[in-house]
């Protein structure tokens, strides 16, 4: 500096001293600033001046922190080169500091790099070196700052509490151990080794060893329990590795191990390394947590350098992990050669270390594999033996499903090579131990779960999955044949989410189960069959389906029950259906079915009611229902075709029956009421019965008369629509002679109304003249029913043409109208009625006088009949109804000679009486006339 520069002599001195060092003089490096520091004159008369010292002290103090930050060797040097150099910098430039740039940097130290640009190296220990309070870094140039060299500095209180937690093994132990578990973050960074298991607690895993998956127990255990190396439960688990800590100090022996599929994993002795990185953490920790709380700047500084530390502890901590396991050994029962360093030398992370382990256990474990492991296309897990399950047993399997078949199927000896989609097991030899097992029970139901626990242990190890797929293939395949009895409390289903009812699967059942893993808690004993095979069942079945076989097989007896549940079905409603056609058919022929029409067809809905599900279901429902006689459903069936043929008739045969009941013959028509009566006769339902083919021989009988009642009727239907033409020309007139009649009807004076029922019988009259559109008499059809089915009424043969209604209506009107013109004609009325002064009065009186009934209904019309009626009121006349007569009659049913003069004076007092009401009802009237009629 400009201040107490160093004598010419002192520097000569310097650098004499730094280039006669040894270390420096075999280097290929040129003579650098940082290599004069090696000068005793310079470190022991300079720097330990006054001017200097501050500084220096803060340089040495920063000197003893590197080595904090566990640099590579490498860096490391650089870092003190660096150092140093910014040192040198600072003391050339106190007064006026100036920073130095990476490339200055670079250049002072001469830093070079095979990968890095000189100035990218700089840059880079420096990033890692930029906590020291004496480094000022912004990632482009730097500063000196001398600070820190008062007092202890924080790198020494550290490294002083860092030597007192290396005195305490238990501690550096429990320290370690409890960095296996750190989470990225609790580190910020790297995971501890075990941070996904619990301390002290069995986590499942699964392994895959020879391409089957395996559950075991994994724990990472701080002390040894003696339940650690007990035998596995009853359960599916295959293995237990014990990860044992440092912590756990004491020793395990191969007899403590009760199953040879145990493996407990010791950790090698703790080494410097990891023991100073143990006790790095532990003055870290500790120095935190006495920190924490502290005020003022210092404590400040202590923190802000803690927490620049944390990252590079715990990883120096956490990278130890893997050496000391590495460092350990694997016991196991037998004493297997499983070397720790493979195991926990290998990269892919806990889960590749574990199955490391654990596939050599297996291997050794399970010398007697029941499976062709070689010939497995991939791993059998839970999830592939679902689909095997579903490719043989679903309707139709997903492509997926069928893909398994073909990874797996055939190496499990399910199916054969050719045909690995076809469900045909190849003696495989877990079969052969199964059958063998229920040999040993001599018809006694065989347990589940003994057949679980021989397959899933040694020496076969089986996992539980590939046991339930092949226990359900093994009932499936129904030789021998047995059923898979359940537990009372089950919850199976079927695939489509039923419930299954009943206690057991069956060979037919079976492939309807909803897949899952598990079942096995569900699953109770192997028991030996009951019922029926199917072969035995093929003597009622062929009476249904005549085209079923005998078979073994038991996919083809599932297509063959299915064909027969199909025959059933359709039979169901062929029952239903030709019962309701052959009793409206008996409704028809007013008979009964016989009585052994009515059994077969009793029996069948019997048999048919409730669908059987499985074929031995339908045994012993038809065994019931026909008394374990195949026969008595053959004679059942040919029965039915009978009374099916005879249904398919009915209707043919119901409509000739209603024909000839619904025919009409009159007594003329001898042959055809002959021929009737006999067709009628041959109608008998029992003879139909038993000989359907009869109707075709009367089916020509029937034709050959309705064809000839046809002609006869054709004529009847031509003759009396002609009559109706006729009858109607004899109403032409009667509308205008019944208008007429009403209006002679509203004349008060001329008596009460007469024929009020003939305008509506002429209604009638006209609607039965009606004509039938069919004119021609050989379009009259009487095909489907025996009258013509055009005619606006329906006309039989035997019907007449309604000429009495006719003439008795016309004799009535006419009676009506003349009645009505003698009141007219009276004296009285001819007199009122000749002052009327009107030239239609005059044609009136003398139809009237005339007894012209045609010539007084032509001169009628209204006008004039309100005229009458004015004439008649203004003289008052009236003329009222009497049943003087009848009641004359009433009193003298029959007389003698002498009682007319007693008769004549009733009828005098009955007349007096009769004008003397119509009087008193009528004062206002003059003339009073008694209507007799």
């Amino acid at each position: 500096t400009t201040r107490d520069l160093p004598t010419t002599r002192s520097g000569l001195s310097v650098f004499w001293e730094a280039i006669n060092q040894p270390d420096l003089l075999e280097r290929t490096l040129l003579i650098r600033v940082a290599d004069l520091l090696t000068s005793r004159h310079l470190v022991e008369d300079c720097l330990t001046t006054t001017v200097y010292k501050e500084a220096y002290q803060a340089y040495k103090a920063a000197g003893e922190a590197l080595d904090v930050f566990n640099l590579e060797p490498g860096d490391l040097d650089l870092a003190r080169d660096v150092l140093t150099t910014l040192f040198f910098w600072h003391l050339s430039f106190m007064e006026a500091p100036r920073r130095m740039s990476l490339q200055e940097l670079a250049q002072a130290t001469l830093t070079t790099d095979d990968f890095m640009r000189a100035e990218d190296n700089v840059a880079y220990v420096l990033s890692l070196i930029q906590a020291l309070p004496q480094i000022d870094f912004d990632n482009q140039s730097a500063l000196f700052v001398p600070a820190g060299g008062d007092g202890p500095s924080v790198v020494t209180l550290f490294n002083e509490e860092k030597r007192r937690a290396a005195r305490d093994r238990y501690k550096l132990q429990s320290a370690w151990t409890e960095s296996l578990f750190f989470t990225p973050r609790e580190t910020a960074g790297a995971a501890g080794q075990f941070s996904e298991f619990p301390p002290d607690e069995r986590v499942t895993r699964r392994v895959e060893c020879r391409r089957l998956e395996y559950a075991g127990e994994v724990v990472v255990a701080t002390g040894w329990r003696m339940d650690h190396g007990m035998s596995f439960p009853k359960e599916d688990i295959h293995f237990r590795l014990v990860i044992l800590t440092p912590t756990a100090a004491q020793s395990v022996r191969p007899s403590d191990l009760q199953d040879p599929r145990i493996a407990v994993v010791l950790p090698g002795e703790m080494t410097e390394e990891t023991r100073d990185a143990a006790a790095a953490y532990l003055a870290w920790n500790s120095m935190r947590e006495a920190y924490k709380d502290k005020l003022g700047q210092e404590a400040e500084q202590v923190r802000s350098w803690l927490d620049s530390q944390r990252r590079g502890i715990l990883d120096t901590l956490v990278s130890t992990h893997l050496k000391l396991y590495q460092a350990g050994r694997v016991i196991t029962r037998d004493d297997l050669a499983i070397s720790a360093r493979d195991a926990f030398g290998r990269g892919g992370g806990n889960e590749a270390r574990i199955a490391h382990i654990v596939e050599q256990l297996l291997l050794a474990a399970y010398p007697q594999l029941l499976i062709e492991a070689d010939q497995l296309r991939g791993t059998l897990t839970a999830t592939e033996a679902g689909k095997v399950f579903a490719g043989y047993f679903d309707n139709d399997p997903r492509p997926a499903a069928k893909a398994a078949l073909r990874n797996y199927g055939v190496a499990m000896g399910l199916s054969h090579p050719d045909r690995p989609d076809h469900f045909a097991p190849q003696a495989p030899r877990v079969f052969e131990l199964i059958e063998a097992m229920m040999e040993e029970r001599d018809g006694a139901d065989l347990p589940v779960w003994q057949l679980y626990d021989k397959l899933s242990t040694m020496p076969y190890g089986l996992p539980y999955v590939v046991i339930q797929l092949y226990l359900l293939a093994f009932v499936r395949r129904g030789a021998p044949r047995v059923d898979l009895l359940l537990k009372a409390l089950h919850k199976l289903r079927t695939r489509d989410r039923k419930p299954i009812s009943r206690d057991r699967l069956t060979a037919g059942t079976v492939a309807d189960l909803d897949w899952k893993p598990g079942l096995e808690d569900s699953f109770d004993a192997l028991a030996p069959a009951l019922g029926p095979t199917w072969n035995d069942t093929l003597g009622y079945a062929r009476e249904i389906a005549d085209d079923l076989r005998a078979t073994t097989d038991q996919a083809e007896i599932e297509a063959q029950n299915a064909r027969l549940h199909g025959a059933l079905e359709t039979l169901k409603s062929d029952v239903s259906i030709q019962r309701s056609s052959l009793k409206a058919l008996a409704d028809t022929l007013t008979a009964s079915l016989p009585g052994e029409a009515t059994e077969a067809l009793d029996r069948l809905e019997q048999l048919t009611t409730e669908l059987p599900v499985s074929h031995a279901d339908f045994y012993e429902r038809a065994d019931e229902v026909f008394e374990a006689k195949p026969e008595a459903l053959r004679s059942a069936m040919q029965t039915f075709t009978k009374l099916r043929n005879l249904a398919g008739l009915a209707a043919e045969i119901g409509a000739a029956k209603r024909y000839l009941d619904d025919v009409a013959l009159r007594p003329t028509d001898r042959e055809l009421t002959a021929d009737r009566m006999t067709l009628l006769a041959q109608l008998s339902l029992e003879t139909l019965v038993n000989k359907p083919e009869t109707w075709g021989r009367l089916r020509e009988d029937y034709n050959h008369f309705r064809s000839r009642y046809q002609n006869a009727y054709q004529k009847h239907h031509r003759d009396y629509y002609d009559a109706l033409a006729r009858l109607g020309e004899d109403l032409t007139d009667a509308p205008r002679r019944l208008t007429a009649l009403g209006l002679l009807n509203r004349i008060e004076g001329l008596g009460g109304p007469l024929g009020e029922s003939l305008k509506e019988r002429l209604e009638t009259l006209q609607s039965n003249l009606a004509p039938c559109p069919v004119t021609r008499v050989t379009d009259v059809s009487v095909e489907r029913t025996p009258t013509c089915d055009q005619c606006p009424h329906s006309l039989r043969l035997t019907d007449d043409p309604p000429e009495p209604e006719v003439q008795a209506f016309g004799r009535e009107l006419t009676g009506a109208l003349d009645e009505k013109r003698r009141h007219l004609a009276s004296e009285a009325i001819s007199r009122v009625l000749a002052r009327g002064g009107r030239d239609d009065m005059e044609t009136f009186l003398e139809a009237v006088r005339a007894a012209d009934l045609a010539a007084l209904v032509d001169v009628m019309s209204p006008d004039l009949a309100d005229f009458i009626e004015r004439l008649l009121a203004d003289e008052a006349i009236l003329t009222a109804e009497t049943d003087v007569l009848a009641r004359l009659a009433h009193h003298f049913p029959s007389l003698e000679e002498s009682q007319i003069a007693e008769v004549v004076a009733e009828f005098r007092r009955l007349l007096q009486a009769a004008f003397a009401e119509a009087r008193k009802d009528h004062p206002d009237k003059k003339t009073v006339r008694l209507n007799l009629r």
